[in-house]
């Protein structure tokens, strides 16, 4: 064979042999990643330790072998049924404590002879803000709950990690947030017992001495009067009520909803605690009868509260209420401030409850500069002892002498306490919408000024606000 031939064959192998190199790669990279996307579907999200409680912290004392949740005294075996002889097994060893939650989405971690185990997905929901989300890593549930704002739910709490971590990696995700448990610490009020003749100034058939001292019972009877007024619905979000109770009759919205429970049992707004009934009760004696109530429960029997129900509760209520009363209060949050801000937009006013705050506590989202924050006055129209203070406080109203209509102890006839003077804000500016059923938030908010008593140093301060509303007895809003 003439040079001329061999060098045309080894061009023609060489040609043949890099083409074949090529298709291996190709071959090769395509493999890689459909292995990867199987191995992303087959990898294993089962929890292998599944948790029967909400918590924010369990402590297992080394020592003592005492085991806590967030406080309180519990064992193993009650918040995570594997049984009195694991347990028991488990205690013997510290390691054998570190090493059973290891292949878990708990975080454990030891201070001072002290185990800390946290879970961060316990409700196995994580929410993200973006315009749109082209992977959702395989939720079973992907709801847009507000433009731009998604709720994510999985199956297990490993596959919510995953997804948390793996969703932050994505192009045109803004945000990705975590669905915290919280435990709230409730606003305690104070019982009383009132002894001898109300004052004849104070005698009234409402069972709330705000209803008098702010003139709400004036209020009511113009529009009985007056007639024609708008239907107006005030939304509270917190403790649910027992609003099966007679009391309560044609006074209750039928959407009223409980966002931190079982699928099966949204409809079950018994109180969690019986503060809840009295804010009702207090905004039922303050406002006439096409004013309804919309009970929406965030609070669980233990006083456990999560992001995702209170911002589902603050979106449905926006969509339907007029004027939202918020029951508690708690730390900031990003995701809360965007749908509170919202509802801003759409001038729905979220009054807030405040209180007495420890120090560098926040008083969310009473300091939210969307919200109404209204703190607590006497009968004397001073400041009381759980009163919120701060440069957010907007208004203060009365708190004291709500009449105890459900509890069966004779030694209690009368409550006070924060979240009363906060309902009777809400239920004046549910009468204000009775004829100003459009108004805007600006509006409603200067009408309340304008009324107000400057009980403090003279216009706005840390204590009183602007004061203590006191409109004139006319129709509600004035002219």
């Amino acid at each position: 064979m003439d040079e001329y031939k061999r060098a045309k064959l080894n061009k023609i192998l060489i040609i043949i042999v890099a083409v074949l190199i090529i298709i291996s790669i190709i071959f090769m990279v395509s493999y890689s990643i459909m292995a990867n996307k199987n191995n992303k579907e087959k990898l294993n999200y089962d929890d292998s330790i599944i948790g029967k409680n909400y918590y924010v912290d369990i402590t297992i004392d080394t020592e003592s072998k005492e085991v806590k949740r967030d406080g309180k005294e519990t064992t193993l075996n009650d918040e995570f049924d594997i049984g009195e002889l694991k347990e028991e097994e488990l205690l013997t060893s510290t390691g054998n404590l570190i090493n059973f939650f290891e292949n878990s989405a708990i975080e454990v971690e030891m201070q001072n002879k002290v185990i800390h185990l946290k879970n961060l997905y316990q409700t196995k929901t994580i929410l993200v803000e973006a315009e749109e989300i082209e992977d959702d890593f395989n939720a079973i549930d992907n709801q847009e709950i507000q433009k731009g704002l998604f709720v994510l739910k999985y199956d297990t709490e490993k596959k919510t990690r995953a997804a948390y971590q793996y969703l932050q990696t994505q192009p045109g995700i803004n945000k990705v947030v975590i669905d915290e448990v919280s435990l709230i610490n409730t606003i305690n009020d104070e019982s009383q017992t009132v002894y001898g003749e109300i004052k004849t100034n104070e005698k009234s058939s409402a069972k709330a001495y705000g209803v008098n001292a702010m003139g709400l019972n004036n209020y009511k009877k113009i529009i009985k009067d007056n007639g024609n007024p708008s239907q107006v619905l005030i939304a509270t979000i917190g403790y649910g009520a027992n609003i099966q109770n007679e009391y309560f009759k044609n006074k209750i919205d039928e959407d009223y909803f409980n966002f931190i429970t079982r699928e099966e049992n949204k409809k079950d707004i018994h109180e969690t605690i019986p503060q809840g009934s009295r804010i009702l009760e207090v905004i039922k004696e303050s406002t006439s009868d096409n004013i309804k109530i919309l009970p929406l429960v965030v609070i669980n029997d233990e006083n456990y509260t999560t992001t995702s129900s209170i911002i589902n509760a603050i979106i449905y209520a926006t969509e339907r209420a007029d004027v939202i009363c918020y029951e508690f209060a708690h730390k900031k949050n990003y995701m809360i401030e965007k749908v509170l801000y919202n509802a801003f937009k759409e001038n729905v006013p979220v009054c807030c409850v405040t209180k007495k705050a420890g120090d560098n506590e926040d008083i969310f989202p009473a300091s939210n500069s969307t919200t109404i924050a209204v703190s607590s006055i006497d009968k004397e129209l001073k400041t009381t002892s759980y009163s919120g203070n701060g440069e957010y406080i907007d208004f203060v109203a009365s708190s004291t002498d709500v009449e105890e209509i459900f509890n069966t102890s004779s030694s209690v006839s009368k409550w006070s306490g924060a979240g009363y003077s906060n309902a009777h804000i809400a239920s004046l500016i549910a009468l204000i919408k009775t004829y100003k059923k459009e108004a805007t938030i600006l509006e409603i908010y200067n009408t309340l000024k304008n009324y107000c008593r400057d009980l403090g140093v003279q216009g706005r301060d840390s204590v009183y606000g602007y004061g203590f509303p006191d409109l004139p007895t006319d129709r509600p809003g004035g002219n």
